[in-house]
């Protein structure tokens, strides 16, 4: 059995397939316009926007912790942080805290990723050991770099970059030192953290 349409409905028919297929052209330069040939993002995609958005926004924080004493002892001590005037302390998205030394991040539960790097940078002395750990506050995790001094002429560098899902909603990081070489040693550091995911 066949069907035949009356003119006006084949017409109305065709009528909507070309606007359909006018909507697909118009996508498709759109798209051709934003993404480069092998489906990436195209690196001009920006240059109409000028200067301040030629790059994506990252979430990231930074503390600096100014040249300060660190007693000898047994346990790690949390050092303290310049202040926010310092140009190396920081927060876009992420909060810091200075007077305790923290950076504080909002995101989902093992499926948000974080980066940090951190360093710790020691005065020159030949006894004890030297060492530094980044943890989740309050999470109860850390991260240790160890390392053993070894000339009384050279400064020592504790190191970590790490990369993490974050463990809760809102989870605080925070570094902290130790040393023993039987007195009192001077040193500072960075604590950074950025957004990957």
């Amino acid at each position: 059995m066949t069907v035949i349409l009356p003119s006006t409905r084949i017409e109305d028919v065709y009528n909507q397939i070309r606007e359909l297929d006018k909507r697909i052209d118009q996508v498709n330069s759109k798209l051709a316009s934003i993404l480069d040939l092998s489906g990436g993002l195209n690196p001009d995609i920006f240059v109409q926007a000028g200067h301040p958005f030629t790059m994506l926004p990252h979430e990231c924080a930074s503390v600096r912790f100014g040249t300060q004493t660190i007693a000898t002892g047994t346990v790690y001590a949390t050092p303290t942080a310049a202040s926010t005037s310092n140009a190396a302390s920081y927060g876009f998205g992420m909060n810091i805290d200075t007077t305790n030394a923290t950076i504080s991040i909002l995101g989902q539960p093992g499926e948000s990723i974080i980066g940090f790097t951190l360093w710790w940078q020691w005065a020159a002395n030949s006894s004890g050991t030297r060492a530094m750990q980044w943890r989740e506050v309050n999470a109860g995790n850390a991260v240790q770099d160890l390392i053993f001094s070894n000339s009384a002429s050279l400064v020592t560098y504790n190191h970590i970059t790490h990369v993490r899902r974050v463990a809760l909603v809102d989870t605080t990081y925070d570094l902290q030192v130790y040393q023993n070489s039987g007195g009192n040693l001077n040193g500072d550091g960075l604590l950074t953290a950025y957004r990957i995911r």
